[in-house]
Order: C-alpha cells, then sequence, then structure tokens
C-alpha cells in the first residue's frame, strides 16, 4: 500500500474513533517481513500461540506430539 495513502486512512480512521468515543482503537506493533510477500505482526503471532497453547486437543495428532514435548521439555528447565 502506498504509505501516503495508508497515513491519510489512519489519520482518517482515528478521527472517526474519537467522534464515536472509541479511544483505545489503534495498537503499536511491529512487523517481520518474511519472504517477497509474507509478512507477520506481532499481535499476528501472539494470537496464534495463544490459540494453540489454550487448545492443543484441536492440533492433529503430530502437533499434538510436538506439543506434549515441547510442554515436557519445559518442565524440565
Amino acid at each position: 500500500m502506498d504509505p501516503n495513502l495508508r497515513n491519510i486512512f489512519r489519520e482518517k480512521f482515528m478521527e472517526q474513533a474519537e467522534d464515536n468515543k472509541l479511544s483505545s482503537i489503534g495498537t503499536t506493533t511491529f512487523v517481520r517481513q518474511l519472504d517477497n510477500k509474507t509478512q507477520a505482526s506481532s499481535n499476528d503471532v501472539v494470537y496464534a500461540l495463544s490459540t494453540i497453547l489454550e487448545s492443543p486437543k484441536n492440533l492433529s495428532r503430530r502437533d499434538n506430539q510436538l506439543y506434549q514435548l515441547a510442554a515436557e521439555e519445559i518442565k524440565r528447565q
């Protein structure tokens, strides 16, 4: 996205938020560029990890085994 357009959008969005009494609508984060097309924000990573940690029974069998190994390793430390 064009940086100028992104800044204009952010300003307009925050103005509308203030008009509707939404004081904490924005959040500060950082983004990591993984390759030419893929970015991961810190918020995305936190939400994904929280979901996995809160729902280990919903993981596939292989992922569940990895989860159990990681949990055992954490206990040993």
